[in-house]
């Protein structure tokens, strides 16, 4: 029992002598094959991998290749590059460069069949790029040897690299090309890993890179599924400050800029992916920015500069083409925009230019990309703050057009067809006028219906554009312009561009307006306003259409040529071979002249007037017109003034049916009322006339030019009255011309080879009737191109007028025959006044020589009264004797003696304060201050109060005229006429100056009658 135990323990110790045996052996091995691994790995295999590797890299790049040292740690599988230089091919610059490079490989390689790296760290590598020539680089020869290889149709091997790092990276770009040098500095590149190994192929790469593009911070942050099927990818790019002034250069073609500052911002997202049998997406979303941009061109001549530029892209499918952009916005832009000028670029004709040029022929371009049609959305484009300044220097003057505060937004802005985009925008034109827009924009197909706020743009600045074209030149004058603009385009027709329709709805107006004559710069023509209200334009048909036009306070300059001409038909330059129209001279020709056409002025018209569209104009007003008329035809000269012009015409019509209504009123040198009514139709092809005018009381002293070319003799005295009826039908005119001449006295005669040689004074003094007066009628037929003149009725009238002269003017033949010439059947007063002026004495004293040398005459003398001048001139007569007695009163309380009421005279130093004494005393409302108390105001204004609130009655004119009637015989009793050839008649009120109307004199007066 004792021998089998210890056998078993000799037996387990020999084992385990054994064992230990052959741990000691394997274990010492295992010490062999370790120190063998770590004696090459640390000893052997660096120099070797250095000097392989500065072998075949050579070769490979064909450059020369520095390695500084190579460290391998065998037990840890890692291996570390330092100081490893590539050259360039020529000199000594490094062209590839970096400090160290470390290679951690992982133990799992030996299994998964391909290097798994767990970690790759990469210190300060450099990158040189030199730009020698358009297409050629310094490193040109190793991409065309790459590209020369042939391609292997070898699936790629599998591999795992992981952990991997850049840091301290830098790249130079050296463009010589343009002069420009670049740098990417502070490179850093973080990548978790990149496999194509099937356990990591579903599994997102996460790289983070950030760098300096020169000096601008770049972050670019994204992930990726670059071996999986569907390459699903995204990444973020932030990008600080770029500078962009050194990237002009690399456009297509050279431009004329240069770009002082500039820089760009960037937040954008790219993400990609293709899955299996759809079509591949490429979306990029987020904003770039371009903050503090500044173009100019050439070097110093402003062109274009805003404080920001935004864009915020919700969506971009640039595979699909399909853009969704959420907002545009630009802050503060200002653009200057220059036409002709020799050191200014004509930007239409460069782009024009290079853009062809840069074309490429259809056979050449690419095809690889599908025909996807375009659609895209803009939520909101603005622009905020804007400025832009167009100067035009191919105008003389150099036209220059200012926009400021120019602020526009369009919302909700599509390629959709038929989409309409909201539209807001307003600006400033020239420092003064301003504009508003606002309505719906359809881009497609082009639409637009936005209404329209225009005020006060300045006409000046745009004169350069129509003043070639015009003989006069534009000093004042503002537009106005509100209302509805309607614009489409139809459909193109076969012969060209598709031709736009719509229209404009609203009103025009033309205010504080003012042009001279650019020959002697005198006033040709002005208004205070010229509306057009309910304007309605259509462009397709054409038509034009004007409820009511309306001018107001204006003025026109008319004047006839030394050659004949009419200044009004010369404001547009016209052809030369325009027609001509002959306007007769103001005095019939005499016997034998009319044929020849000698002694007529002829005034260049066009001879045919064929509107273009359909117009229609509802009511033209006019107010407060005036017409100065100046002919330098006849010598001397003559002028007259057509003053207080107002009135209107109605239903004015393109359409041959149409006719006019017109009604117009002013008068003559401020004295003589003129009248025009009847109807009319000027626009159309064949006119239509049928009118009435007349004029009363004109002085005809004025017309001694024109008597003195025609008749031989001046005019010393006289008035004319003109009773007009015209009607053109079928261009055939026929046409009444009655003429009343009061009181016709001719003067001097006057040497003109144009003269008459009828016995003019002899005609004259036969047709004068009993109160002075010559009646002529004058009628006119014939065809609109050859008028001509009857004389029939004005023989008979000379016949009848003949004899009765002698009876019927009793008056006219004393004045004639105590040499006055003066028509004495009245005195003349001052309105509101009963005192002889120095001017009415002559004519007393012809009257009294006339009644004393014919004892059998008796005068009736009744005064008479204008019911309208007389009642405001003895409301102005209430206040001038107010105040000198107010002044009467003030010198009594000082012991100045007075003497009477009228001899109180107050100087015009003295009158605004006597006025204004007056002025409170009145006992009627006055505008007063914020405290209540009587406002002072100007003397003009005072005066029209009190005259306003001043009462005279109908006594107050009965005692006025019989003032009148006794101050005269009283003047007639003084000069020795007897009280009983003197008898005092009732006073006569004239109501609505019906003594203007009879064409005889004013209304303030004395009349005589003899017995």
């Amino acid at each position: 029992m004792n021998i089998m135990v210890n056998n078993e323990k000799l037996q387990a110790r020999f084992m385990t002598a054994l064992k230990s045996a052959k741990t000691k052996k394997y274990g010492l091995r295992i010490l062999i094959v370790f120190l063998l691994v770590g004696v090459l790995g640390f000893f052997v295999l660096p120099p070797f991998v250095k000097s392989t590797l500065l072998e075949k890299l050579g070769e490979a790049v064909h450059r020369p290749v520095t390695v500084k040292s190579v460290s391998i740690n065998p037990y840890a599988l890692s291996v570390m590059l330092e100081g490893v230089s590539i050259k360039e091919r020529e000199g000594d610059e490094t062209f590839v460069g970096f400090d160290s490079l470390y290679l951690n490989l992982a133990f799992s390689s030996l299994f998964r069949g391909g290097p798994v790296v767990n970690e790759i760290r990469l210190v300060n590598p450099t990158l040189k790029v030199v730009r020698l020539s358009a297409e050629h680089y310094n490193f040109s020869d190793l991409i065309h040897e790459f590209m020369a290889k042939p391609k292997s149709n070898d699936p790629p091997p599998s591999f795992s690299l992981n952990n991997i790092q850049v840091t301290g990276g830098l790249i130079e770009f050296n463009d010589r090309l343009v002069n420009e040098k670049h740098e990417v500095s502070d490179i850093k590149l973080t990548l978790p890993f990149v496999s194509n190994m099937a356990y990591a192929t579903q599994s997102f790469v996460e790289p983070a890179f950030s760098a300096k593009i020169n000096g601008a911070p770049l972050e670019i942050k994204g992930k990726s599924k670059p071996f999986d099927d569907s390459l699903e990818s995204e990444v973020e790019l932030a990008l600080d400050a770029l500078p962009l002034a050194r990237f002009v250069d690399y456009a297509p073609f050279k431009l004329p800029i240069t770009v002082p500052s500039g820089a760009l911002d960037s937040d954008l997202k790219l993400s990609f992916i293709q899955r299996k049998n759809k079509p591949a997406t490429l979306k990029l979303s987020g904003s770039v920015i371009i903050n503090k941009l500044q173009v100019n061109e050439g070097k110093d001549i402003p062109l274009l500069s805003f404080d920001s530029l935004r864009v915020d892209v919700s969506s971009a499918d640039l595979l699909a083409r399909r853009f969704a952009v959420d907002s545009v916005v630009i802050s503060s832009p200002e653009a200057h925009t220059r036409m002709g000028g020799p050191r200014f670029v004509n930007w239409v004709e460069f782009l024009r230019e290079n853009l062809a040029a840069d074309q490429k022929p259809d056979a050449q371009k690419s095809t690889s990309l599908p025909d996807v049609p375009l659609s895209w959305t803009l939520g909101e484009l603005r622009i905020d703050q804007g400025k832009l300044t167009f100067e035009d220097y191919g105008k003389s003057p150099v036209s220059v057009q200012r926009f400021e505060k120019v602020n526009i937004q369009l919302k909700d802005l599509s390629s959709e067809e038929g989409q309409a985009a909201k539209l807001a925008a307003s600006l400033i034109l020239n420092s003064n006028g301003e504009v508003a827009v606002s309505g719906d924009v359809t881009p497609y197909p082009p639409e637009a219906n936005l209404d329209l706020d225009v005020k006060m743009i300045e006409l000046i600045p745009f004169q350069p554009y129509f003043t070639e074209k015009l003989n006069i030149n534009v000093t004042r004058g503002q537009v106005t312009l509100n209302g509805n603009l309607k614009v489409r385009q139809d459909a193109a027709s076969k012969g060209g561009a598709a031709p736009f329709a719509g229209g404009f709805t609203g009103q025009l107006m033309i205010g504080n307006f003012q042009a001279v004559d650019k020959a002697n710069s005198a006033d040709f023509l002005r208004w205070k306003s010229i509306s057009l209200d309910q304007v309605d334009v259509s462009l397709m048909p054409g038509s034009i259409s004007v409820g009511e036009i309306a001018l107001t306070d204006f003025f026109a300059r008319v004047i006839v040529s030394p050659e004949g001409k009419l200044n009004l038909l010369q404001i547009v330059h016209k052809d030369e071979t325009s027609a001509e129209v002959v306007s007769e001279a103001p005095f019939p020709e005499p016997a034998g002249t009319a044929a020849s056409g000698e002694g007529k002025a002829v005034v260049s018209v066009e001879s045919k007037r064929e509107p273009l569209m359909p117009v229609k104009i509802g009511k033209v007003t006019l107010q407060g017109g005036s017409v100065r008329f100046t002919d330098n035809f006849v010598k001397p000269n003559y002028t007259a003034n057509l003053m207080k012009i107002g009135g209107r015409i109605t239903g004015l019509s393109t359409d041959a049916d149409s006719i006019a209504s017109i009604e117009l009123r002013g008068n003559y040198d401020n004295v003589a009322p003129l009248n025009l009514a009847g109807s009319l139709n000027p626009l159309a092809v064949q006119p239509k006339l049928d009118i009435q005018a007349d004029v009363k009381g004109i002085e005809m002293t004025s017309f001694s030019p024109y008597s003195g070319k025609y008749a031989g003799y001046s005019i010393a005295k006289g008035k004319l009255s003109l009773f007009i009826k015209y009607k053109i039908e079928d261009k055939q005119l026929e046409a009444e011309n009655r003429v009343f001449l009061d009181q016709l006295t001719f003067g001097d005669p006057v040497d003109s080879p144009e003269a008459t040689k009828l016995p003019v004074k002899l005609a004259v003094a036969l047709l004068k009737n009993r109160d002075g007066e010559i009646d002529l009628n004058l009628p006119i037929s014939g065809s609109l191109n050859d008028p001509q003149f009857s004389i029939g009725g004005l023989l008979t009238k000379v016949i009848v007028n003949l004899f009765v002269k002698a009876v019927t003017s009793p008056f006219a033949l004393l004045g004639s025959l105590f040499g006055s010439g003066e028509e004495l059947s009245y005195v003349e007063f001052n309105v509101g006044r009963a005192v002889i002026t120095p001017e009415n004495q002559p004519k007393l004293e012809n009257l009294t020589k006339a009644l004393l040398d014919r004892p059998a005459l008796k005068l009736e003398i009744a005064g008479r009264v204008d019911m309208e001048q007389d009642r405001e001139g003895l409301k102005i007569a209430g206040i001038e004797r107010k105040v000198r007695a107010l002044k009467r009163e003030d010198l009594t309380k000082r012991g100045v003696e007075t003497g009477a009421a009228g001899s109180v005279e107050v100087t015009p130093q003295e009158y605004p304060d006597l006025l204004e004494r007056v002025y409170r005393d009145e006992k009627f409302p006055k505008p007063r201050n914020m405290v209540g108390m009587v406002k002072s105001i100007p003397v003009v204004e005072m005066e029209k109060l009190i005259i306003t609130h001043s009462a005279v009655n109908e006594e107050d004119l009965w005692a006025l005229g019989d003032r009148r009637a006794k101050v005269v015989r009283d003047w007639l009793l003084a000069h020795e006429v007897p009280a009983e050839r003197l008898f005092l008649l009732p006073t006569k009120l004239d109501e609505g100056n019906k003594a203007a109307s009879e064409g005889k004199t004013k209304g303030s007066r004395a009349d005589f009658s003899l017995k």
